[in-house]
């Protein structure tokens, strides 16, 4: 900081010439550890990881998601924005950071030292798909995508999803920090502009346009996009602003995979367009009536069902209560889906929950699962566990699973990869 300050300063002063403009006398004390360049690399990766970690943390504890969590985003930028605006933060005001002249004692004007910024930026680039890569690739990155496409179904599996969402809010934070601290020694200014509303929903134009759900798709959102705007700002500035908002809309309505499921999108409408359709009478060889192997059709009779066996073997297990319900009271906006529920199971039984549309039958395994936590009334669960205080995820690794009427499943993940996830942790 003091580099752009002492004898490089036009007012000849030992601070910054944008503080001489917003008549500060000294240095300010939080900016005297950043004259020393390891400090203010550490703090690149640090400052953010802190902040992102305290406000993910908050956000995600509160099980804020979804477009929620957008609006929040964005609410926190736009503070961000009219806070470092003030003069009194001693950060430049509206003017921002300005000046840089030297970095380490090279010349930021000298067209060499531009070069060696632009190669490190490429290799930055470089290390963070990488290790952004290795984080998808990974067992940590197997459940993010499971996070990504049916959060609700792996809290049943028995994952609690807080710290996984932290630590990606983490990441994003530091990646955000380094990409910042490469910015401005290549354009010699930030200014609290670039943390406002409109830059980060241009972020958001970047990966809708370049493919969201991929690594390579934001990187190429993020080239075509600026090239566009470096050449068409030139052209037909006043347009830019629309043209920017009908690639995002024509980005959302046709492209939905984005550039990098272009071609994919392409060949499956070429297929849907010229390719040959196989006639139903080429499909029945080998099956029945049903539809199924001539081999595996087979009706009840043939696989005989010792009724008796079954109530003997179930009979002679011992019994305990297992599960055991007292007043249970849930009310939604008025609406008494279970009033004063009194419900017992013992080990080894089986029970059917029969009754017409809103008798409160999954309203009753929700309480019990942990989903919707009741006005009243005791829920435990084998030998004393109040199961009230605990999340999903924590009931699920006590041993209650949870089958949903809608079956589901991790779309992008492989079978084995669904089990894996299903039968992490203590299951009963």
């Amino acid at each position: 900081m003091l580099e752009i300050g002492s004898e490089q300063s036009k007012y000849g002063e030992a601070i910054p010439d944008f503080m001489v403009w917003n008549q500060v006398a000294e240095l300010p004390w939080f900016w005297k550890p950043f004259d020393h360049f390891g400090f203010a690399m550490i703090g690149v990766i640090l400052i953010p990881a802190l902040f992102g970690g305290i406000f993910g943390y908050l956000t995600f504890r509160s099980r804020i998601k979804g477009v929620y969590v957008s609006i929040l985003t964005q609410a926190l930028a736009f503070a961000a924005w009219l806070l470092f605006n003030r003069n009194e933060m001693n950060l430049g005001g509206t003017n921002g950071l300005t000046d840089f002249k030297t970095l380490l004692g090279f010349s930021l004007h000298d067209p060499a030292t531009q070069r060696g910024l632009y190669i490190v930026t490429v290799f930055f680039l470089i290390g963070s798909y990488l290790l952004c890569r290795s984080i998808v690739d990974s067992k940590l990155g197997k459940v993010l995508r499971a996070i990504r496409d049916n959060e609700r179904r792996l809290h049943f599996c028995g994952f609690s999803t807080t710290g996984f969402k932290v630590f990606v809010f983490s990441v994003s934070a530091v990646l955000a920090g380094v990409a910042g601290a490469l910015y401005v020694p290549q354009v010699g200014i930030i200014t609290p502009s670039q943390m406002g509303v409109l830059p980060s929903l241009e972020v958001v134009v970047w990966v809708a346009l370049g493919g969201r759900g991929t690594l390579i798709g934001a990187a190429l959102g993020a080239v075509v996009v600026n090239g566009l705007r470096t050449y068409l700002t030139t052209k037909v500035p006043q347009l830019w602003p629309f043209l920017l908002g009908g690639l995002f809309v024509a980005g959302v309505l046709f492209f939905p995979n984005g550039l990098v499921g272009l071609p994919a999108q392409i060949q499956q409408w070429v297929k849907r367009r010229f390719g040959r359709v196989k006639s139903a009478s080429g499909m029945g060889e080998g099956l029945s009536s049903n539809g199924q192997p001539k081999e595996m059709d087979r009706s009840r009779k043939d696989v005989p069902v010792d009724v008796a066996v079954i109530e003997e073997k179930v009979a002679a297990s011992p019994r305990e209560t297992i599960i055991y319900l007292e007043a249970v009271t849930v009310s939604f906006e008025g609406f008494l889906a279970l009033r004063d529920l009194n419900f017992m199971m013992e080990r080894g039984e089986l029970r059917f929950v029969i009754g017409p549309n809103g008798a409160g039958k999954t309203t009753l395994l929700d309480v019990i699962s942990g989903k919707v936590k009741p006005a009243k009334g005791r829920v435990i669960f084998e030998e004393g566990t109040d199961l009230l205080p605990l999340r999903e995820h924590q009931i699920a690794n006590r041993g209650i699973g949870r089958k949903f009427q809608t079956p589901t499943a991790f779309p992008h993940h492989t079978v084995f990869d669904n089990l894996a996830l299903a039968l992490r942790g203590k299951k009963g």
